[in-house]
């Protein structure tokens, strides 16, 4: 699931207009976005946008200054550098005795705790995502 289809399928946090911002950084330093997920950290008022791309992974912090203004601070960790990348799941069965599977997705380096996902489909991808990117299976675009 890329930021557009995660704001288009109504999940919260939504990328909004920083969606816009990621993907013109993005697209500035030659990379091209695969999969994204947002998280509204613990007490408010802090969301966390990570974007897989094909040059690593994006982790930003979208937060607001006293005036009420969107401040969006980011990183891209090379995937040589993203380490432990783990997916974890526990499954229970419902009232009808059908399994329900919880996912947790873990990763070292960045530090990322994902343990109560809004969009399991989601998370999923980007954990393959960053397990292809971690093993060196994804490679930027050759510049020419």
């Amino acid at each position: 699931m890329r930021m557009a289809e995660w704001d288009e399928a109504g999940l919260r946090p939504l990328f909004g207009h920083q969606e816009a911002w990621l993907t013109g950084e993005i697209e500035e330093i030659g990379g091209v976005e695969m999969s994204a997920y947002a998280v509204s950290m613990p007490g408010g008022g802090l969301d966390r946008l990570l974007v897989a791309t094909d040059l690593g992974l994006l982790d930003a912090e979208r937060s607001e200054d006293p005036a009420g203004l969107t401040i969006l601070a980011a990183a891209l960790v090379p995937w040589r550098a993203v380490t432990d990348v783990r997916l974890r799941w526990d499954a229970r069965l419902d009232a009808s005795f059908r399994p329900r599977v919880r996912w947790r997705l873990e990763v070292g380096i960045p530090a990322i705790a994902i343990a109560d996902p809004v969009h399991d489909a989601a998370l999923l991808a980007l954990w393959r995502t960053c397990v292809r990117g971690a093993a060196g299976e994804l490679r930027p675009p050759k510049t020419e």
